[in-house]
């Protein structure tokens, strides 16, 4: 999959990973590091699970690709 993206993200991609926020306290932020690296053009989100959005909240996760130049 990291190869459909190759031209479009216009960098090498680095990798494919998956990540969660070490415990629903720290969902917040979680994202808003997310939303960080996503503002720098550093990494493409391809999902990301709100643990916030359950009465009983759980650790978010987010699946993406790095493609920073470092």
């Amino acid at each position: 999959s990291m190869l459909m993206f190759k031209s479009a993200l216009g960098k090498p991609i680095n990798n494919f990973a998956c990540y969660a926020a070490q415990d629903p306290q720290q969902n917040d932020h979680f994202f808003q590091t997310i939303k960080q690296c996503i503002e720098q053009e550093a990494l493409f989100p391809l999902s990301f699970y709100d643990g916030d959005y359950f009465v009983e909240p759980v650790a978010s996760r987010l699946r993406k690709k790095w493609y920073a130049e470092t």
